[in-house]
């Protein structure tokens, strides 16, 4: 029996790119967010990029 099968996945935009990461505060400002939940492990957690996402979060 052959199943017909729909995903759909609602999403921002997509940035990447140098710098782009240092500026995610910016765009959760410009959101109106005030409050974010970042999701990670502790070994996730040391590396730059994630660094960078929480200061830029913490700013």
């Amino acid at each position: 029996m052959l199943l017909d099968t729909a995903y759909e996945i609602a999403t921002s935009n997509i940035r990447f790119g140098p710098g782009t990461t240092k500026e995610i505060g910016m765009d959760l400002k410009d959101r109106g967010l005030q409050r974010v939940m970042v999701l990670t492990d502790p070994n996730l957690r040391e590396q730059a990029p994630v660094q960078t996402a929480l200061a830029a979060i913490a700013e």
